[in-house]
């Protein structure tokens, strides 16, 4: 769960910039969602195949917190292991600037798989470098609360079985 060297942040927040003006781009917000979640499906497909650029762009792409929040609900606990694997890879390659919303998603997948250990190291890790993102306290607060995963299925099983039309649109 360790990020890059220092040396190396500066230039991974130029990257990072870089992508972020390319994206900004995009017609809509549907294009960017489309790519996060295509980007994901071949992430979980290929755990071998987050290098620097894709971790960086998962990155960038889950600052936006609707596509964080996506992205957080495509975790079950069926895949929670790979989402574990996905955003462990993600985390490696990004500067403190980018690491809170791929910490959060790494964390609750690692509640969800039922590592409460892996939680509370993100937990640590984003008290460290951004103690007042939101998702970061709810997880803060899971790990306090020693909430079991058992909640998240709950969660789910209360959601709509069938997205809605917009949500569909949206996601591609």
């Amino acid at each position: 769960m360790c990020g890059p060297d220092q040396h190396d942040w500066p230039r991974l927040d130029a990257l990072a910039a870089r992508m972020l003006q390319e994206l900004e781009q995009f017609d809509d917000a549907a294009a960017a969602t489309h790519l996060m979640t295509t980007t994901i499906e071949a992430a979980l497909a290929d755990p071998t195949g987050i290098d620097e650029t894709t971790g960086l762009l998962l990155g960038v792409l889950v600052t936006d917190l609707q596509r964080r929040d996506l992205a957080w609900a495509l975790i079950t606990p069926a895949t929670a292991d790979d989402h574990v694997r996905l955003w462990s890879g993600v985390v490696a390659h990004l500067p403190p600037t980018l690491a809170a919303a791929p910490l959060c998603l790494l964390g609750m997948a690692g509640w969800i798989s039922g590592s409460g250990a892996l939680l509370n190291c993100c937990c640590d890790r984003l008290s460290g470098t951004d103690p007042q993102y939101s998702m970061g306290r709810l997880l803060s607060e899971i790990s306090e609360r020693a909430i079991p995963p058992s909640v998240w299925q709950e969660l789910m099983n209360e959601m709509p079985a069938e997205p809605d039309a917009e949500e569909v649109r949206v996601a591609g």
